[in-house]
């Protein structure tokens, strides 16, 4: 069988490598499988540095005490099922490219990321914290609408594109439920199909919340909800779970 290879940038912090297909109803319709690939935003960099590696991207100052809130709010090994395992994170970014003139003016005090797979389901997240409110107000502004949508929806169409084909079903961004301070929710649905004429449906959605000073990202792959119209109950304990650790830590006072 024929292999393709998709690039998702979520929330503009992750690029993520995927490729295989498995046979459904005798047709040799694709289904992602995560293989080693994963880039997340830079974690070794020393000094003032631009945070996520791009032009345009807020400055990295890390602060110790930032950094282990930062550490202790992402989601854990604990935190997810059994069936999933811990992806090793690379040192590189890429992503949506954004035209927002005020992020260079932004600092980064404090972030972690963390990734987990299971057979063809992905998770991955990231906590960024900013000296104050302000400044996390500005980033998730700038980082959290249509633009970043159409994005999204446009990269994984045209990762996949000329391999075995896709269809976007549907693909929209929502602020509810609440999941914190600003919330950014952004839901979609692909149809991916094989050459036989085989067909899989893909979801992907991308939970962003402001807590006080902190930034949230939550991105979901080839985890199902019960009707697509709002992301998976598991996804929102999830978040709960983050927004309450930083929460506790105070950043949202």
């Amino acid at each position: 069988m024929g292999k393709f290879a998709v690039l998702l940038p979520a929330a503009a912090f992750i690029a993520v490598f995927v490729g295989g297909n498995r046979i459904l109803g005798g047709s040799d319709a694709p289904a992602p499988r995560w293989r080693a690939g994963v880039q997340l935003a830079g974690q070794e960099a020393s000094g003032p540095v631009r945070h996520e590696g791009v032009p345009g991207a807020p400055r990295l100052r890390r602060v110790a005490r930032d950094m282990g809130i930062a550490r202790r709010a992402v989601l854990h090994r604990s935190d997810v099922r059994p069936s999933f395992r811990p992806l090793p994170a690379s040192h590189s970014y890429e992503g949506c490219r954004r035209t927002a003139r005020d992020l260079p003016r932004l600092t980064v005090t404090g972030h972690a990321q963390t990734g987990f797979v299971a057979d063809f389901s992905l998770t991955l997240s990231r906590v960024q914290l900013f000296p104050n409110a302000r400044q996390a107000a500005a980033y998730f502004r700038a980082t959290n609408n249509r633009k970043e949508l159409l994005c999204i929806r446009d990269f994984v169409r045209a990762a996949v594109t000329g391999e075995s084909g896709i269809r976007v079903a549907y693909a929209r961004i929502q602020h509810t439920p609440q999941l914190g301070g600003r919330t950014a929710i952004y839901l979609m649905g692909f149809q991916l199909r094989g050459t036989s004429g085989g067909t899989e449906n893909y979801p992907v959605e991308v939970l962003s919340v402001q807590v006080g000073r902190a930034v949230v990202n939550l991105f979901y792959a080839f985890i199902f909800s019960p009707d697509g119209s709002r992301p998976c109950d598991c996804e929102l304990r999830d978040a709960a779970k983050v927004v309450s650790r930083l929460a506790r830590a105070g950043v949202a006072d």
